[in-house]
């Protein structure tokens, strides 16, 4: 895949030393790896072994969103883990059909998609919109090249 963006805060979340088949990358962190939109933050989402580890020593403050989900911010809250991402009852099959790009697991778009209309929120509709939009345009460039 070619990789125009950046993701801000990337080191920050590197210096947390999570191993790549623990944490998915989600919110805007995949559309900014892409260059389609900035990311203020990290949102991460961690198996729940990762979870009980980071939630003592490295939690800057626990940040309530969802009804029985906590976030932890980390970072000086640049980073955010959860364990859970509504809808998806499974983390860790989340996690492991993530996609790896610069080293760094990413949630799939369609996943992102699906996430982002579960939240409902006007951002997210916008973010599945920009989705949309981008895919369409990159897959036209493909074939165009054909």
């Amino acid at each position: 895949m070619e990789i125009s963006g950046r993701l801000e805060h990337a080191e920050r979340l590197d210096s947390l030393g999570l191993d790549i088949d623990d944490y998915l990358i989600f919110g805007s962190g995949p559309l900014a790896i892409r260059g389609w939109r900035p990311n203020r933050n990290i949102d991460i989402l961690v198996a729940s072994d990762t979870w009980k580890l980071i939630r003592g020593p490295k939690c800057d403050k626990v940040v309530w969103h969802f009804e029985r989900e906590s976030t932890l911010e980390l970072c000086e809250g640049h980073v955010s883990l959860h364990y859970v991402c509504p809808p998806f009852k499974n983390t860790e099959e989340l996690i492991e059909r993530g996609e790896i790009i610069d080293d760094r697991n990413y949630m799939r778009l369609i996943d992102l998609m699906v996430a982002k209309e579960y939240s409902g929120t006007f951002s997210d509709s916008n973010d599945i919109r920009l989705i949309l939009k981008k895919s369409a345009e990159e897959e036209l460039k493909r074939h165009s090249k054909a």
